[in-house]
């Protein structure tokens, strides 16, 4: 593990030493995730926000097949319709 000893500046901003800038493969750009864990230390760590290649697929949908409107209209009536009779009938449990 390494340790390394940085500055905050005026601006309270931290320049991350290069020998762990490289060991997290940080680069200018790059997001990093700050946070305050229970013992009240912070903890610094790349933000890595993974590319569109790589999460290509991983949101996979059925395909839908197309439905022509009039046709998506009147499946949604029918539906509502059925809905509605079976609230009024007591049917819907």
């Amino acid at each position: 593990m390494s340790v390394r000893i940085g500055k905050i500046t005026s601006k309270f901003q931290i320049t991350i030493p290069s020998e762990i800038r490289e060991a997290v493969g940080a680069n200018v750009g790059d997001q990093v995730l700050f946070q305050v864990n229970e013992k009240g230390e912070i903890v610094i760590r790349p933000l890595r926000i993974p590319t569109v290649d790589e999460v290509y697929g991983s949101l996979h949908q059925e395909k839908i097949s197309y439905i022509p409107l009039d046709e998506a209209r009147r499946i949604t009536h029918d539906e509502l319709a059925a809905r509605q009779f079976q609230k009024k009938s007591g049917l819907d449990s």
